[in-house]
């Protein structure tokens, strides 16, 4: 609930018969000034409601105040409905403000208000301590998509992480091919990836952190980093697409398995992770250089370097940049996210409909040559490097950016659909679009989503797989999704493992938005 204070008729009359005599002809100037004072007379009361604060302010008397950001902290983790954290007010100067907050869970809280002006410019905090009402019996159930995440991983673990190597398989039920059958690189990061998304959303929910942390956290990484060679042919250390030196190697591959390293970091504060997603950003430096526009990443690292630059290597290594910086705090990789992401943008995106293109090459004539094909991760990846380059810069323009993205995306790649397992109707992912590359892409969705508030997106996937569980998309005997047509009503006799693991990210990834309240 928002209350907010309305300026009584007699003085915006006043003010806009003063505002007729200026002189219309007079130049504009843009004056807004280079400092804000801060919000006053915070206050933070608990109300009859659990966990909820009910917080009130006075704005800074400034004509370019813009909007007030509030946040709250605390050091406890649960797991119950919240509103979003940081909460962006629009504010008037010197008006007094109020709104209400559902917190997580039962805690002391610190609460921020900062005064944001129309250039972006923000105050200092100003900080206060509240207590909610306790509730008396909590109960937090755990979250739907956690139960079915859970449940699909573990058909997985079952039917595909198998073999003395102890890798995921590629497929199932016939897993054939070179190397007995197990996958390579990229289904290994598939895997590893539904594994990273999963962990994340059993944290604090101790039946599954218990299950996805500890001793099966050893089995993954040393699953992975079976695949991390250090090659005789140029004496780099990367992942492989096959573990042994004289195997091809790409730059793509590696990037999303040093995303998934910058998250385990994130997760659990173990340098050893951070460490992995370091020799991963190493190896992308050298897929760097000035030509074909000055920036960009390569697609292949061996035998030799392709001739093509590419926005599933690129955009990806701007969004690792921007994980690293967080981590760390170094900020060399924030310049480094900001260039290969302008690159990226300049170089590839179709400014008709802002999605992107798949690669760039040399062409005649000391020309560039561009493959416009697109695909979803290829639009998704800059859209979550637009989001992350926001959150740390609060640049606007990464967020219109993202924005304008989503809008063409969901345009694109969704088509309406009325589920016969929910009777809901909703924009379903077209049908045989590429699983794994839509689980990529939903990271971007996710990211936004945190930002802008705007859950249309996020419904629609929520939906999507939520229909996929319930209907005969779901292998009754595996629990295995079709993942070829989400909405059922086909066959399918075999199932790869870069896919499933992908369907286990999307379930994982609803799972923490339903843990946090989001």
């Amino acid at each position: 609930m928002k209350k907010y204070f309305i300026l009584p008729l007699s003085l915006f009359i006043l003010f806009l018969s003063c505002s007729c005599t200026e002189d219309n002809n007079a130049p504009v100037t843009d004056n807004i000034s280079d400092k804000i004072q801060p919000v006053s007379s915070l206050s933070a009361v608990p109300t009859e409601k659990e966990n909820q604060l009910c917080i009130s302010w006075k704005n800074p008397n400034d004509n370019d105040l813009l909007k007030v950001e509030i946040s709250y902290s605390t050091n406890v983790k649960n797991t119950t409905k919240a509103s979003p954290n940081p909460i962006l007010v629009n504010a008037e100067k010197g008006s007094e403000s109020l709104i209400y907050i559902d917190l997580p869970y039962y805690s002391t809280y610190t609460v921020s208000a900062i005064a944001i002006n129309k250039a972006g410019l923000k105050s200092a905090a100003v900080t206060t301590t509240a207590t909610p009402l306790k509730p008396e019996d909590p109960d937090h159930p755990t979250p739907v998509f956690l139960q079915r995440a859970d449940i699909l991983m573990s058909s997985l673990i079952k039917r595909y992480l198998l073999g003395p190597r102890d890798v995921w398989k590629g497929k199932w039920p016939n897993p054939t091919g070179y190397w007995d059958g197990d996958a390579v690189v990229w289904g290994q990061g598939g895997g590893f990836s539904g594994y990273v998304a999963l962990r994340e959303a059993s944290l604090g929910i101790e039946e599954y952190e218990s299950k996805y942390t500890g001793t099966f956290d050893d089995r993954m990484l040393k699953s992975i980093n079976q695949f991390l060679i250090r090659d005789t042919r140029n004496n780099v250390l990367g992942y492989s697409v096959y573990p042994a030196s004289g195997n091809d190697r790409f730059f793509d591959d590696n990037v999303w398995i040093g995303l998934d390293m910058a998250d385990l970091y994130m997760q659990t504060k173990k340098t050893g992770y951070l460490n992995y997603a370091k020799i991963v950003w190493k190896l992308l430096q050298t897929g760097r250089d000035n030509t074909l526009g000055g920036d960009g990443i390569y697609w292949q690292e061996l035998p030799q370097k392709s001739n093509t630059k590419n926005t599933c290597s690129t955009a990806p290594a701007a969004v690792l940049a921007t994980k690293l910086y967080l981590a760390t705090g170094e900020g060399e990789y924030l310049e480094d996210a900001k260039k290969l992401y302008a690159w990226v943008k300049k170089m590839l995106q179709d400014p008709a409909d802002y999605l992107y293109w798949d690669n760039i090459g040399p062409g005649e004539n000391d020309q560039y040559s561009i493959s416009k094909a697109k695909y979803t991760y290829n639009s998704g990846q800059p859209m979550q490097a637009a989001c992350l380059l926001y959150k740390i810069t609060r640049d606007p323009q990464y967020l219109t950016d993202a924005q304008n993205i989503a809008r063409s995306f969901y345009s694109r790649w969704f088509t309406p659909f009325t589920s016969y397992a929910t009777s809901e109707s909703f924009r379903i992912p077209n049908p045989g679009e590429h699983m794994w590359f839509m689980a990529i892409a939903f990271r971007g969705f996710v990211e936004l989503y945190k930002i802008d508030g705007d859950r249309t997106y996020i419904d629609n996937f929520e939906k999507t797989m939520t229909h996929a569980w319930l209907s005969d998309c779901r292998n009754s005997n595996t629990n295995l999704l079709n993942y070829n047509d989400l909405r059922g009503g086909i066959t399918m006799t075999e199932w790869e493992i870069i896919h499933e693991g992908a369907c286990v990210e999307i379930l994982a990834r609803l799972a923490s938005l339903e843990r946090d309240g989001l």
